[in-house]
């Protein structure tokens, strides 16, 4: 299950495709690029063995639209038993779970648990807004 994970971390971390997702190696580094580029930052907090982490992995962020709406975004996959330090600052105590960031740190919006393509994209949406704030 492992190698499944780290497979999929290192699929859709590889950015060198228009149609994936450009995830940074490290929140941190997401976060300087944020203070550079404006962008919020968007983090998934995700499991060894979890399967709804999987599929948010491998059908959600992989979904054209989510894609291409992401592009708004600096970008980090964490995963939790790796990254306990950063698991418990953001109080993240259930994977999958996104957290919507300022450069700073600060979350400005978060949701837990699975969700769809089309519901992600709402959730990018609140994530934009509440950053504007």
């Amino acid at each position: 299950m492992r190698a499944l994970i780290v497979g999929a971390l290192i699929a859709l971390g590889s950015g060198a495709h228009a149609d994936t997702i450009a995830w940074h190696a490290s929140l941190s580094a997401a976060m300087a690029t944020s203070r550079v580029s404006g962008k919020p930052v968007l983090a998934l907090f995700v499991g060894e063995g979890c399967g709804p982490c999987i599929e948010m992995q491998t059908i959600t962020m992989t979904d054209p639209q989510v894609v291409a709406a992401v592009a708004g975004f600096e970008t980090a996959v964490i995963n939790t038993l790796t990254e306990r330090v950063l698991a418990t600052h953001f109080l993240v105590a259930t994977v999958p779970t996104v957290k919507f960031l300022h450069s700073d740190g600060t979350v400005v919006f978060d949701n837990v648990g699975f969700a769809s393509p089309e519901q992600f994209l709402g959730l990018l949406a609140r994530g934009q807004e509440a950053h504007a704030v």
